[in-house]
């Protein structure tokens, strides 16, 4: 078991994106969203504008590269889903309602209020 896996408390989100990935981390049934989030898929951008020396462009395209590797190979992962499948959903502005969110993966339960995740209410 590696560190991401390692936190067993749940996580609550009321709307989150690729940057934040430990929500997708977390043990099964521990990953609950708000009834009225919404969840976004998109792939890692470059900062703008580039700065600094004439290779580090090249060096920012490398950890750009590497960081949407480790994104889509999270995500796949996570989901279940293909890692081709995620890369497509990832190509585009992906925008998620609770609901889709729980179907495609990246949570297990959608509650209505916090207190319902606070006192282990049904969901």
């Amino acid at each position: 078991m590696d560190a991401r896996h390692v936190p067993p408390e749940s996580t609550e989100r009321t709307g989150f994106g690729t940057r934040t990935l430990d929500p997708y981390a977390k043990p099964p049934e521990s990953r609950i969203v708000l009834l009225g989030a919404r969840v976004t898929l998109r792939r890692p951008a470059a900062e703008e504008p580039s700065r600094g020396r004439t290779s580090d462009p090249d060096i920012q395209a490398r950890e750009l590269l590497r960081r949407r590797a480790l994104v889509t190979g999270l995500l796949a992962e996570h989901t279940g889903r293909s890692g081709e499948r995620v890369e497509a959903d990832l190509d585009r502005l992906t925008v998620l309602d609770a609901p889709a969110a729980v179907e495609y993966g990246l949570v297990d339960h959608v509650i209505t209020s916090r207190r319902a995740a606070a006192g282990g209410a049904a969901r």
